[in-house]
């Protein structure tokens, strides 16, 4: 896990419905049009942007150790036909591009990845959390998804993420009918947010905020500038934190089933980011 935060913020990212569209409030600048998420708050600070709306300022937000374990709400979406099944196979898909992105040569972003399902409740060892709402959304009706990230302020370490999926007021759906609004896609840009990056200019990315062709089947492949920002975060320059021991630098991905109790959370998000001040007492 990564160090304990003495003081730590909560982002919550809006997601986009099928029409709406929202400016990109947080993100971390570098030369390319790739954004990565940072410990700016921009409703209570100044955070400049760059010419791809890429905030200058702020730690940029990562996991320090690469080894994540995600949790899938076993009720998965009713209404949609989507079970837990369904929603497992979609985030382990997602991950499995993000760790597998080309970073030059043989070079692969260092993540290793779990997800977790059929369990009734998050495990300990699980830092993300992913539910459906398919009863009630009460957030504003056109976000597609809301992503809530907290980390250390000091350090931009993540310490846990929870995403919630607007089922109730969006038509996801699975497979390729192009009746919908594809879950693949959504999935593919909400684990992109999970793991610290912000949105991108870049027309056709799987991480673009634009309502245009959001949710359509083609967004779920990742595109270069995608591939540019994992590894700009994960790659070759990224030394992962030990924990108890390390295995070796790797781009893996795994899907488990198992059954414990109890985890932190955090939200993850599909358009555009909210910050919130919140500490660990909390």
């Amino acid at each position: 896990m990564p160090r304990t935060p003495r003081v730590a913020k909560r982002i919550s990212a809006l997601g986009l419905g099928a029409a709406a569209l929202f400016g990109v409030l947080l993100g971390a600048g570098t030369a390319h049009a790739y954004c990565r998420t940072t410990t700016c708050d921009p409703k209570k600070e100044q955070c400049p942007t760059d010419l791809h709306h890429c905030a200058t300022v702020g730690v940029p937000l990562l996991w320090a150790t690469g080894e994540l374990t995600v949790w899938v709400d076993p009720k998965g979406s009713p209404l949609r036909k989507i079970d837990v099944d369904a929603a497992a196979l979609s985030l382990s898909k997602a991950f499995a591009q993000w760790s597998s992105a080309r970073c030059g040569g043989q070079e692969r972003p260092q993540l290793n990845v779990t997800v977790l399902s059929g369990t009734a409740a998050p495990p300990e060892d699980a830092q993300v959390a992913v539910y459906f709402r398919d009863d009630h959304w009460p957030y504003a009706p056109t976000y597609g998804a809301l992503t809530h990230l907290e980390f250390d302020e000091s350090s931009g370490d993540l310490v846990a993420a929870r995403t919630e999926i607007n089922s109730a007021g969006q038509a996801l759906t699975v497979g390729a009918d192009g009746t919908g609004i594809d879950f693949d896609a959504v999935i593919a840009h909400e684990t992109g947010h999970v793991l610290g990056l912000g949105h991108t200019d870049v027309a056709g990315s799987t991480m673009v905020p634009e309502a245009s062709g959001f949710g359509s089947i083609d967004l779920a492949t990742l595109g270069p500038d995608d591939e540019a920002g994992i590894c700009a975060i994960y790659g070759p320059g990224f030394s992962p934190e030990e924990e108890e021991s390390v295995p070796p630098p790797s781009c893996t991905f795994s899907h488990r089933r198992g059954d414990a109790s109890s985890a932190m959370t955090v939200a993850l998000g599909v358009a555009a980011a909210v910050l919130r001040r919140r500490t660990r007492s909390r």
